[in-house]
């Protein structure tokens, strides 16, 4: 009966150690199973967030890039304006220097126009002066050609003209290159 117990007791303890190892074994499984399941939903999570991180980033980037060039057309703008603000001084500038140099050249001219007309003034002054002269030389002339002829009535015409001073008439320089 001992043995028989003993034999029980080895069978119950293998059976024992059967059922355990069976139980383990079902328990890995479990784990196994479960651990897959975990696995596949933090795999899901993963990708679910990684879509919303990369959407996020997108978003991001968006609004990066609309603010950058947002910033970008403000600084541009800027710069257009301190362009033009400096292109309109400068040209102001010119404008003033340009003024300045007409109204030089402006008062040179009027200096010069009244030097011309003073100068004509006495050009002309000085040929009515001369043409006078040369009345006057001519009717001097005419007056002793008439005394010549009264006081020598036997020469012929043109036979005293030794006596009268040989006279050339005055020709203007101008005249002369233009005939």
């Amino acid at each position: 009966m001992a043995h028989r117990i003993q034999r029980v007791v080895m069978e119950c303890e293998l059976e024992k150690m059967k059922a355990v190892a069976e139980a383990r074994e079902e328990e890995r499984r479990a784990a196994a199973k479960a651990l897959a399941a975990l696995q596949t939903k933090h795999v899901a999570q993963l990708q679910v967030t990684g879509a919303m991180a990369n959407k996020e980033y997108q978003k991001s980037l968006n609004k990066l890039s609309i603010d950058k060039e947002y910033e970008m057309n403000i600084a541009f703008g800027i710069t257009q304006k301190e362009t033009l603000e400096e292109t309109l001084k400068q040209l102001e500038e010119a404008e003033k220097t340009h003024q300045t140099k007409l109204e030089e050249v402006t008062t040179k001219v009027k200096e010069k126009e009244t030097q011309m007309e003073f100068t004509n003034q006495k050009l002309e002054s000085m040929t009515a002066w001369k043409d006078r002269l040369e009345e006057e030389i001519q009717e001097i002339r005419q007056a002793f050609q008439k005394y010549i002829e009264i006081t020598f009535p036997q020469l012929s015409s043109g036979q005293a003209d030794f006596i009268l001073p040989s006279r050339k008439k005055f020709e203007n320089e101008d005249t002369k290159n233009e005939g």
